[in-house]
């Protein structure tokens, strides 16, 4: 075997297997559209036989009395008057039509089922991933996997289905050749072996070309979404110039690739089909030269072949798609894989009302480096306001994901009501337990919709989740109160008013335990007023969790937790802290907030601000 036939046979054997596990499925589906192609392709021969004797014979005999002869195999017609083969044409075609019409719809079917099992798949193969794994990925990465790989992987599989159809037509076109006169039929398939193969190595070079591109798709998408993200800050400091130029930069690495594979994508057709037309006049003359058969059954052998030549081309081209779409395909496959291979911790057991949580010796590390925590020993009792704090990068991120269970403790265990928490079920455990993000993020639609996300929720329990969090009163306020479109990115809100909304929706599933990550870093004093109003209504009912770094936010909390290189540097009420941790002194002395928290409570829902408050 040749180096080319060795490429040829790879290239098919590796697309074969990345898009068989696709179709495996849907077998019998495959296996009628294959049936039928081929069931359309013998008919059409038979129409093409046909309809050139009978051009034949009215050509060569222009009075009454000529006669149409046809053989094909088993299906053999003496002495048909024109008239009579010229109605079985007719019927033929309607047939062919009918078979084409049939193949299109299944093909669409087998298309349409496979793409809305490869979209809502890869996005439930990532959901049902670890936080652990969803944190490794880009959010970038995660969209370009979920839009551009999914939207190939899908023209994949649609030029296979094409592919799949038409080279069962073209078998059938081929078989019918050799039954009408196989010397000739088998002089012009050795043409048409030798035309396959020669274009193979364009096909290979598409292939790299198409890895390049994937590569570069990937970081312009990161770019691009990057400054999106930022837009607001692009604008402000006025690089709007120079992000764009960035971009684009990033943009002319991805197109390189991309314009090189057009050039060759749209060589493939011109240059297959003029080496077709050279191999079939070459053949044609060695068929003229040394084999003898009547000129009807001839020129229906070169029409049929002709037809062959122009469907080989269009699998040729689908091919090229094919073999384009594989790198993605295979990534798209080696992700999805990543992701069942590392779902999250899945228990059994229930918790009705969960109320101490424990921390128990717990240390988290990210690699084999310096860990994140290191022997964190705590309880939390139910009800409880506890407030953390520490420098950055001293762990509060990840003691937050781990009381969320988010993140499995490498060392040690994190107990609620002496089970272990990666025992407890998911439902039992969603039901108990809320988050608020420092980063509050809108989906699209109503102010109703964004407080349910996505959960079965009444009217009345929305309301009430939106009164807790003191927003009810300004949702009335807006133009459709609830009903209020707010857009993917809620330009109708305000800072607060988007935070006391992530309140609500926290709210909304009347949790025992409440998560919050920096809840008050951008609220102006009203809104901070606000959320510590929310915070004095739960104390002794929810167990709350709070980061900070503004002290004030701190007001409400019984206790307060100090980390330090992912260690427990103090753990107890504000006077203790006061006098255990120079990070809590420092931190007091630089936002010269007063000690006192109904005095700063009261002058902030005042609206005075304290000397030397941090707003």
């Amino acid at each position: 075997m040749n180096d080319a036939s060795r490429t040829d046979s790879k290239n098919v054997s590796g697309a074969w297997r990345v898009f068989h596990p696709y179709f495996r499925p849907h077998a019998p589906l495959v296996v009628v559209i294959a049936s039928v192609s081929f069931a359309t392709g013998i008919v059409e021969s038979a129409l093409l036989l046909l309809v050139a004797n009978v051009a034949f014979s009215i050509a060569r005999i222009s009075g009454a009395g000529s006669v149409v002869s046809m053989g094909l195999g088993p299906l053999n017609a003496d002495s048909l008057e024109p008239g009579a083969a010229l109605g079985i044409a007719a019927g033929l075609a309607v047939v062919r039509l009918l078979g084409q019409v049939l193949v299109a719809w299944l093909g669409a079917r087998l298309v349409s089922t496979t793409t809305a099992s490869i979209r809502a798949g890869t996005f439930r193969d990532y959901a049902g991933a670890s936080w652990a794994e969803q944190s490794r990925h880009r959010e970038s990465d995660i969209q370009d996997l979920l839009l551009r790989h999914t939207n190939l992987a899908v023209a994949g599989i649609s030029a296979t289905t094409n592919a799949l159809g038409t080279l069962f037509l073209v078998a059938a076109l081929l078989v019918s050749t050799f039954l009408v006169d196989w010397v000739s039929a088998a002089i012009l398939l050795v043409s048409g072996t030798v035309l396959f193969t020669a274009v193979r190595p364009i096909t290979g070079r598409a292939k790299r070309l198409s890895r390049l591109q994937s590569l570069a798709g990937r970081d312009y998408a990161a770019r691009a979404i990057e400054a999106v993200t930022v837009s607001q800050e692009i604008r402000s400091f006025g690089v709007s110039e120079q992000v764009a130029e960035r971009l684009e930069r990033s943009a002319h690495e991805e197109i390189e690739p991309l314009r090189r594979a057009y050039v060759v994508r749209n060589l493939v057709s011109p240059l297959y089909q003029s080496i077709a037309l050279g191999l079939l006049i070459g053949g044609l003359w060695v068929i003229h030269a040394w084999v003898t058969r009547p000129i009807a059954d001839l020129g229906a052998i070169v029409v049929i072949l002709v037809r062959a030549v122009n469907l080989l081309s269009g699998v040729q081209s689908g091919y090229h798609t094919i073999v384009e779409s594989v790198p993605y395909v295979e990534r798209l496959e080696t992700e999805r894989r990543r992701f069942r291979a590392n779902p999250p911790p899945q228990g059994g057991t229930t918790v009705a009302e969960p109320s101490q949580l424990r921390l128990d010796h717990v240390s988290y590390s990210y690699d084999d480096a310096r860990p994140a925590l290191c022997d964190v020993d705590l309880n939390i009792e139910q009800g409880e306001a506890v407030g953390v704090i520490g420098p950055s990068g001293s762990g509060k991120s990840t003691l937050i994901q781990i009381l969320l269970r988010l993140r499995t403790p490498t060392d040690g265990a994190y107990v609620i009501d002496g089970v272990d928490a990666s025992t407890i079920s998911d439902a039992a455990w969603f039901d108990h337990i809320a988050f608020v993000p420092q980063d509050s993020r809108l989906i699209e639609g109503t102010v109703a919709e964004n407080i349910a996300f996505f959960r079965d929720a009444g009217r009345d329990q929305i309301e009430d989740a939106a009164r807790r969090a003191n927003l009810h009163a300004e949702i009335l306020a807006m133009p459709d109160g609830y009903d209020t479109d707010l857009g993917s990115r809620g330009g109708a809100l305000s800072g607060g008013q988007r935070q006391r909304l992530s309140i609500a929706r926290a709210l909304l599933s009347a949790p025992r335990i409440l998560v919050l990550d920096e809840p008050t870093s951008a609220l102006d004093m009203r809104s901070e007023a606000l959320v510590h109003q929310t915070f004095t209504e739960l104390k002794g009912h929810v167990t709350i969790i709070v980061i900070a770094h503004r002290l004030s936010t701190l007001n409400t909390c019984d206790r307060l937790l100090v980390l330090n290189e992912g260690r427990v540097q103090a753990f107890g009420s504000r006077d203790e802290i006061q006098a255990s941790s120079s990070f809590y002194r420092d931190a007091v002395a630089l936002s010269k907030v007063r000690d006192d928290p109904a005095a700063s409570l009261t002058s902030v829902t005042a609206g005075t601000p304290e000397p030397g408050d941090d707003e």
